[in-house]
């Protein structure tokens, strides 16, 4: 058996990486025939794509009746995604810069996206987060993407390059300009289509590899018996984050770094509101070990705070700042263990 969950996890890192390609390039596409900056894309559609195994993970725990898997699983993500990821992305893109677009988005959205980052560890407080809580949460979600979409001009569709700018007669703008720029608008729509397509197909890949990557670790870790909440804080955590990680990486390598800040911080918010939002209205969480969750959720706010101080100073993140989030990560995870110690587990 254990040769078998090798091999089908050999199989999921394959098709992670390989699926990674083509996600990457069809976000770039998408940027550019829309005109907005691949921050925003990145922040938008594909943290809506890679926070769908915490979303499978969440529902598939809540319907079962055990919702705090869901809790470990959206702390431990979070924690992976402001530190491990965005560090490894850092070093390995020799940092990273937002354009114009990435960094207004960013000054005009970031200290809402911490609150709400934030706002189920406050709701939890009590140690339980009911379907009320839940409703809050999706409330929150909501709000601040009709914010998102019908507020902020710094992401808003700009199709200067494929409208039609007719101010005067027919002797300016010809029967044939005016077929030409049609023509061009067909091909932008065709194109824009095309990459639509080619981002669903490989986001699919990238999401059912990373499923196939959890299921086999968490085999592992229940064979060892492991405490649920560490399972999705590590195992999960980890294992839920690799598309991030994967498309992350990948755009450093098609020279779009930046589209990974954006995507981690959507995916965070996602994590933070909808994924848990959802789970709590199927099933109401229960924090079982307090202790742990308090831990995990203190380190889990900080390292956003951070990490979104790091980028906010100078619009960029350089490689020592990728180190030392990289090393954040690493004192997140002695500090877990030491605590399990502790607790005899």
């Amino acid at each position: 058996m254990i040769i078998l969950w090798i091999a089908l996890l050999a199989l999921g890192i394959w098709l992670l990486i390989k699926s990674g390609v083509f996600v990457v390039r069809a976000i770039s596409k998408i940027s550019y025939v829309l005109g907005i900056s691949e921050f925003v894309t990145s922040f938008v559609l594909m943290a809506f794509a890679t926070t769908l195994p915490e979303l499978a993970v969440g529902v598939s725990a809540a319907l079962s009746g055990d919702s705090t898997l869901a809790l470990g699983n959206m702390i431990g993500a979070n924690i992976v995604h402001m530190t491990l990821v965005l560090g490894l992305v850092a070093i390995f893109g020799k940092g990273i810069t937002l354009d114009k677009k990435g960094s207004a988005f960013l000054s005009q959205s970031k200290w809402i996206d911490v609150t709400l980052i934030a706002l189920p560890v406050l709701l939890l407080l009590d140690g339980r987060l009911s379907r009320i809580d839940g409703g809050i949460l999706l409330g929150a979600f909501v709000l601040h993407f009709v914010y998102l979409f019908f507020m902020r001009s710094s992401h808003r569709y700009k199709p200067q390059a494929y409208t039609n700018h007719i101010a005067g007669d027919d002797k300016v703008f010809e029967l044939k300009k005016i077929e030409q720029k049609k023509t061009q608008r067909q091909k932008a729509l065709f194109e824009l289509l095309k990459a639509l397509g080619i981002f669903i197909v490989a986001a699919g890949a990238l999401l059912g590899s990373s499923l196939l990557i959890v299921s086999m670790s968490k085999n592992i870790a229940f064979a060892y018996f492991i405490p649920e909440i560490l399972i999705g804080i590590f195992i999960i955590g980890i294992g839920t984050s690799l598309p991030e990680l994967s498309f992350g990486l990948r755009s450093v390598r098609e020279g779009i770094a930046q589209s990974s800040i954006g995507n981690l911080l959507g995916a965070a918010l996602l994590n933070a509101t909808w994924v848990i939002g959802v789970v709590a209205l199927i099933n109401p969480i229960e924090v079982v070990h307090y202790d742990l969750f308090l831990l995990g959720a203190l380190f889990m706010v900080a390292y956003v705070f951070l990490a979104v101080f790091f980028i906010k100073t100078r619009n960029s993140i350089d490689i020592i700042e990728g180190f030392f989030l990289v090393f954040l990560y690493v004192i997140f995870l002695v500090v877990q263990i030491l605590s399990s110690l502790v607790r005899g587990q």
